[in-house]
């Protein structure tokens, strides 16, 4: 991002998004007719069975809701090994979350799970990217650290193949 002439941007950002969006469609409407052709789950044999796992349904807003919290990690070492998931109160036989015997509500909260913030690594790459990109001269320096690293790591990938 930061080698990219800032005309550049939008034109690359469009070409960007219309891929996007045109691969999502397309595995969107490959899952659903795959879905709809194979229909897994149905089968004479495990109708008759109730699987005795529980299984939580995520609420859209919940998931919407995570990936805005995972856009802006607050620590970048962090975000490497951890994301934001929203984590739902568990129950147990008396209907009460565990370890909460008076609260009314299982109401859900933030919280954080095992794994890779991809997202908020992505959003600060291309905000720096961009800030060094705008800095000019004042920037280089930094650009061609990352341009040698880039350099360097190809060479190595280069020789492992």
């Amino acid at each position: 991002m930061s080698n990219v002439d800032r005309k550049d941007y939008g034109r690359i950002g469009l070409q960007a998004f219309i891929y996007y969006l045109v691969t999502t469609v397309i595995a969107a409407f490959t899952g659903i007719s795959l879905a709809v052709l194979i229909q897994p789950g149905k089968s004479s044999k495990h109708d008759s069975e109730s699987s005795a796992g529980k299984t939580e349904t995520v609420q859209s807003v919940d998931a919407f809701l995570d990936l805005i919290r995972n856009l802006f990690p607050s620590n970048l070492v962090e975000a490497c090994f951890r994301k934001y998931l929203t984590v739902y109160p568990s129950s147990n036989s008396s209907g009460n979350p565990v370890g909460a015997s008076n609260m009314s509500t299982n109401s859900p909260m933030a919280g954080t799970s095992d794994g890779i913030n991809v997202v908020g690594l992505l959003v600060f790459s291309v905000a720096l990217g961009l800030i060094l990109s705008s800095m000019g001269t004042e920037g280089k320096p930094l650009r061609d650290l990352f341009f040698c690293i880039n350099k360097a790591i190809m060479k190595l990938i280069t020789v492992a193949i």
